[in-house]
C-alpha cells in the first residue's frame, strides 16, 4: 500500500504497463472506483494530486468568467458540486482524467500541463457538472453581486 503514494513508483508503473501495450491489472483497478479513490485522498497520493489538479482547472474557469464579487461564492456552490459528481464519474470522465494525472505524474512540479492535459481537464469539470449545477453557479453568484449592490447603494437593512 505504501508503494501507492510513491509517486516514482506510480510513473514506473504506468511506463511498464504503457510497455505492456495495456492493462497489467496488478494494481487496484481505477476504473470504476475513480470516484471513491478521490473521495479518499488520504490513502492514494496520486488521486490527491488529481483533485488538486481538478479543483485548480474549476477555479481557473471562474476566474476566466471574471466573476469579480460572486467567485467566491461561486467556488463555494461548484466545489462541492464538482467533488460530489466525481465519486461517481462517467467512463468518459474516467478516461480524461486518467489521461491527465499520467500526464502530471510524468512531468516536475515546475512544469506545467500540456495544453491539450489542460483542454481534457477542463472538458472534464464543463461535463463532470450538470446544467443544473451550473444554473447554481451562476445563481450563487449573482446572489453575491446583487447583495454588493445592494450594500453599496445603503439598501440593506441592518439590525
Amino acid at each position: 500500500m505504501a508503494q501507492l503514494q510513491d509517486p516514482q513508483w506510480a510513473l514506473a508503473a504506468a511506463r511498464i504497463e504503457e510497455e505492456a501495450h495495456g492493462e497489467i491489472s496488478a494494481g487496484p483497478e481505477l476504473g470504476a472506483r475513480l470516484g471513491q479513490f478521490m473521495a479518499e485522498p488520504h490513502s492514494f497520493h496520486q488521486f490527491q494530486q488529481l483533485r488538486s489538479l481538478v479543483l485548480r482547472a474549476f477555479q481557473r474557469l471562474l476566474t476566466d468568467g471574471n466573476l469579480g464579487v460572486g467567485t467566491d461564492a461561486a467556488w463555494s456552490v461548484g466545489q462541492e458540486r464538482l467533488v460530489q459528481r466525481l465519486k461517481q464519474p462517467s467512463p468518459d470522465i474516467q478516461a480524461q482524467l486518467k489521461l491527465v494525472l499520467a500526464e502530471d505524474l510524468a512531468t516536475t512540479e515546475s512544469e506545467p500541463l500540456s495544453a491539450a492535459a489542460q483542454t481534457l481537464l477542463q472538458e472534464a469539470v464543463y461535463t463532470a457538472l450538470t446544467p443544473e449545477d451550473w444554473d447554481d453557479i451562476a445563481a450563487a453568484a449573482a446572489k453575491a453581486v446583487q447583495q454588493q449592490v445592494k450594500q453599496l447603494l445603503g439598501l440593506t437593512k441592518t439590525a
